[in-house]
């Protein structure tokens, strides 16, 4: 499998067949590194590949592994001890910067996950040793913040390839992207009501619940409607916000919050805030991490003052708290984004438009709780909350009565 080796004009993608293997860490690194670099600019791209269901069975798997086929091995994906501590398994999830794997560490006796860079670092390429010095910094700082909605880190180096990876904890449930896409499915098929607890369960099981767990019987007995499911979406990504505080109040911004990176426990009640490393330290002049002169995060999520070149701040976080809620209430994408949506269109909306209230699609939604989420979604950062613990506040006060 090979691509050319150009970069790919305006329009041009890679096929799925190479996104979904650079997903799986099946590409050599030379391709490796072309898809990277294309990813990081594209987010139709981003979204492919976060989006990808990747079989474990599809995973190279090395000698020592017993396995009853056998599977090519390939320089991506050989060594699959990441140190002496940990020992990679299944792949568990991807995303535009990396792949994330089931571990074993055997001197804890625990599983972990294990976030893996899809680029290698050049050992001898300028400015490698500092970026791979404030990546771990960074990680560090990470490591030292506990909540209960934040992912516990445990530790970060560089593999044997050369590529940057950490551990956190490993936990059972489902990425909130896809409990969302779920929920929309329910609603396109018309439902008029939305269940959230068997949304987490086809997210759980990659689509896989049984039809019965579909019936009007099942769904009267676990699913939450109508103004209950309100309360439990303002409950979980109160959740989240609590997270992000904690960060806040250690100096950390995170940038990267989107559905994709908040895990959603099998049971539905307990949302857990992770992907931490993209994070930077606030009194970081020079916080770009491994996305050195590009806008982190996903471009839907992306607050409009990072469009105009202004600095990560509390701020955008906040913003993308709003954004979540918004699409978790109305069951949509903000700002009408589609596959068909261009960078530059959706750009301009997030630019100039604001989103439409959210009463025009819930009528569960409170008056007061479609302001808190309007608030968030300000285009001035001045407009907005001027921390999360006021927008915890005020969604507390909305959910009072």
């Amino acid at each position: 499998m090979r691509l050319e080796l150009e970069q790919y004009p305006s329009g041009k993608h890679p096929s799925d067949k190479h996104l979904k293997a650079f997903a799986e860490g099946r590409l050599p690194d030379e391709q490796t590194q072309q898809v990277a670099d294309h990813v990081e600019h594209c987010d139709q791209c981003v979204e492919k590949v976060d989006e990808y269901d990747v079989d474990p069975e599809t995973l190279v798997l090395p000698s020592n592994r017993v396995t009853d086929r056998a599977t090519p091995r390939s320089s991506a994906t050989e060594d699959m001890t990441v140190d002496d501590r940990m020992e990679l398994q299944d792949v568990i999830g991807t995303g535009g910067m990396g792949v994330v794997y089931r571990a074993w560490q055997p001197g804890m006796n625990r599983h972990v996950a294990v976030k893996q860079l899809h680029i290698p670092l050049p050992q001898e390429a300028p400015g490698s040793l500092p970026t791979a010095e404030r990546f771990q910094r960074e990680i560090r700082a990470l490591g030292s913040v506990s909540h209960p909605h934040l992912a516990r880190i445990y530790s970060s180096g560089i593999s044997s390839e050369g590529r940057l990876f950490y551990s956190m904890e490993l936990i059972d449930g489902a990425n909130l992207a896809s409990v969302f896409r779920s929920l929309v499915n329910q609603r396109e098929q018309g439902s008029g009501e939305c269940e959230w607890q068997t949304a987490v369960k086809w997210a759980c099981t990659n689509g896989r619940v049984e039809s019965e767990t579909q019936s009007n019987e099942t769904q009267s007995n676990d699913g939450l409607t109508g103004k209950q499911y309100v309360r439990t979406i303002v409950d979980i990504v109160r959740q989240i916000a609590l997270a992000v505080q904690t960060l806040h109040e250690a100096g950390i911004l995170h940038r990267d919050i989107k559905p994709s990176n908040i895990m959603v426990s099998r049971d539905g009640n307990h949302a857990t805030l992770m992907d931490l490393g993209l994070a930077g330290l606030i009194d970081d002049p020079d916080n770009r991490l491994t996305r050195t002169g590009l806008l982190a995060g996903s471009l839907p999520y992306i607050s409009p003052e990072q469009f105009r070149g202004d600095p990560p701040s509390k701020s955008g976080d906040i913003y993308n708290l709003g954004a979540i809620l918004w699409e978790l209430l109305s069951l949509r994408r903000l700002f009408q984004n589609t596959k068909d949506t261009s960078e530059a269109e959706l750009i301009r909306r997030i630019l100039h438009e604001s989103p439409a209230p959210l009463r025009e699609y819930s009528r569960d939604v409170s008056p007061n709780l479609e302001a808190i989420v309007m608030k968030c979604l300000e285009k001035r950062a001045a407009d907005r909350y001027e921390s999360v613990s006021q927008f915890v506040a005020d969604l507390d006060r909305s959910q009072a009565g």
